[in-house]
């Protein structure tokens, strides 16, 4: 009978956290909100801001992509990164892809990242000299 109840327990919990958007293993790393950022450029400019810290200073300009990153990152481009290093809040990446302008082969991004929680959030990000 005990069994039961423990088995109900769990059950409920797991349901529980999924309902809620919980992430019970812990929150997001800087390379997954690395990934998630290179996703948003990617495929959703709109919600690239959301990867940004909300009291970063370009938390509001880099709602308006088009006239901040997508000066640099255009959307619909394709980028990769690779070569990702962290060591403590900053990140480094080298950016492939794009076309014409926007191609890059190995140009270097640097993440400055703050943490809130148990998740992480991009600070400030530089690319081709400029930082948001």
């Amino acid at each position: 009978m005990k069994g039961r109840y423990l088995i109900l327990g769990v059950l409920s919990l797991a349901i529980l956290g999924v309902f809620a958007g919980c992430d019970l293993f812990g929150g997001i790393s800087i390379e997954e909100r690395i990934e998630m950022f290179f996703d948003d450029v990617n495929h959703h400019p709109e919600d690239v801001y959301t990867n940004f810290h909300p009291d970063a200073d370009a938390y509001d300009a880099v709602k308006d992509y088009g006239n901040t990153l997508g000066q640099v990152l255009p959307s619909g481009q394709g980028y990769t990164y690779r070569d990702l290093s962290v060591d403590g809040d900053v990140a480094t990446a080298k950016v492939d892809g794009g076309s014409g302008l926007y191609e890059y082969t190995g140009e270097e991004i640097r993440f400055e990242m703050k943490k809130e929680g148990p998740d992480w959030f991009i600070w400030t990000v530089t690319f081709k000299g400029s930082t948001y």
